[in-house]
């Protein structure tokens, strides 16, 4: 029995050994095998480039202009809260309230 467990107990490291090696691949030519994965690329065309870009154009622009009130407004909001005394005429002006 003791044989058998020296004999198990080598050929665990040799297994494991098998698995950590992994085959090296040739890397002479990085540049030829670059382009061959660029040819498997499919390219939009020139449509729907100028879709795409439109679309990104559109949603950055709309996006900037909601921050662009968001900061407005908030920079709105710190003004009345550091000056509170000009706060009730600002409401009187907007809902006819306050002093």
């Amino acid at each position: 029995m003791a044989e058998e467990k020296t004999i198990a107990k080598a050929e665990k490291p040799a297994k494991a050994d098998k698995a950590k090696k992994k085959p090296k691949k040739d890397r002479k030519r990085p540049f030829s095998e670059m382009i061959a994965e660029l040819k498997k690329v499919s390219w939009p065309t020139r449509a729907d480039l100028r879709t795409y870009t439109i679309c990104v154009i559109v949603f950055v622009v709309v996006c900037a202009a909601i921050l662009f009130v968001m900061d407005l407004g908030a920079g709105e909001l710190v003004k009345y809260i550091s000056q509170p005394s000009q706060f009730p005429s600002v409401l009187n002006k907007l809902f006819g309230i306050g002093g």
